[in-house]
């Protein structure tokens, strides 16, 4: 904990830093006679009184520890109100340092951000309390450059606490206007990249509605065709068909006639009994050449009354055409399993789920 130094102490520290001043003073004086600006005159033209030149020299020593003063009260003050209890910080202001709160955290504020107290002698605690408005990295600078006041340049010395206000916030709010106008750039690019994506986009879906258009134009001409070819197909399978079936109506009816008009011939006339057995046998394979011609001459009928309708003959023919690649399907599934036994398997389970699925949708109908 620091040591708080005695009245005494204080007291020949004020002596001390008094004639410091005094000799700081001399100096200066001294350093201005050799000047090449002089100061200016007095009004009846004789020079200023060494006085007034030696009052100057200590203005100028006073206020550069004026702000090394500033400086290190707000130090001392911060550092004291790390030492005191809880809620003791506002009696101690107003009753030992007669300082206000809002007048305790300038000071602390200012010790915080000047470590150098140079800024702050030069402008006096109102400019340098402003200045912390303008970031630390950009600080230096900001003092060190021009402003235009009201159309005039003006360095940060040379204003007024108004100007300064003024100039940290036309800075401010050129700042935010530039920032503004990067955003709305930024927020333009941005809508204007989301309309070209968007663009692209329908480009994109122009063409593949027109490669759409043109293979269902090519799935229609390719439908016509097999449908032309169908409805030929099916009128040379019904002629053919007809043709069968007339064939073997024929055959059948002159079997009948035959069976009914030719005698059982015969060089030795048998037995009864034996007559019996043989006329027996005779009318059995009649009769079973009459059900194979019946049955014959059915199909043939099936197949004719099939080919009338020429949506039964496309699925006649589809369903064919599916058996084919059924087979067709077992035996590529057969040569794949002795390369990919694993991807054959999984071929095998999908293709399982299809015919289920087909299956299903045969009985549900």
């Amino acid at each position: 904990m620091e040591s708080t130094p005695a009245r005494g102490q204080i007291w020949e520290e004020n002596n001390m830093n008094e004639r410091t001043i005094h000799r700081k003073a001399d100096s200066e004086v001294e350093n201005r006679k050799g000047a090449e600006t002089a100061l200016p005159a007095a009004a009846d033209g004789a020079d200023l009184p060494s006085e007034v030149e030696t009052l100057t020299a200590e203005i100028q020593v006073y206020k550069q520890q004026a702000g090394a003063c500033i400086v290190e009260i707000g130090r001392r003050l911060a550092r004291a109100k790390e030492l005191l209890p809880h809620g003791a910080w506002s009696a101690w202001l107003a009753e030992k340092v007669e300082f206000s709160e809002r007048s305790a955290q300038n000071f602390m504020r200012v010790a915080k951000e000047y470590s150098n107290p140079q800024p702050v002698a030069d402008l006096g605690l109102s400019k340098a309390l402003l200045l912390l408005q303008v970031p630390e990295n950009e600080r230096a600078e900001f003092v060190a450059n021009s402003h235009e006041v009201d159309g005039e340049e003006k360095q940060v010395a040379e204003m007024s606490k108004r100007e300064l206000e003024q100039v940290i916030r036309e800075r401010d709010e050129a700042r935010k206007a530039a920032e503004a106008a990067r955003a709305d750039a930024e927020t333009w690019k941005n809508t204007a990249d989301a309309k070209e994506i968007s663009l692209q986009n329908a480009k994109k879906k122009v063409r593949e509605s027109e490669t759409a258009a043109k293979s269902a134009e090519l799935a229609l001409a390719e439908a016509r065709k097999l449908s032309t070819q169908a409805e030929t197909a099916h009128e040379k399978e019904y002629a053919k068909l007809a043709a069968q079936y007339a064939e073997l109506e024929g055959k059948l009816k002159a079997a009948g006639e035959a069976a009914k008009a030719e005698p059982i011939q015969a060089e030795v006339v048998p037995d009864e009994e034996t007559l019996q057995k043989i006329r027996a046998e005779v009318i059995a394979e009649q009769a079973a050449a009459v059900e194979a011609a019946e049955k014959r001459a059915a199909d043939a009928a099936e197949r004719l009354e099939k080919a009338k309708n020429p949506t039964a003959l496309r699925v006649s023919l589809w369903f064919a055409d599916v058996q084919d690649l059924a087979v067709k399907l077992d035996h590529s599934l057969a040569e794949l399993h002795n390369q990919q036994p694993e991807t054959a398997y999984k071929f095998r389970d999908a293709i399982a789920v299809f015919y289920d699925s087909c299956a299903a949708k045969m009985k549900g109908k």
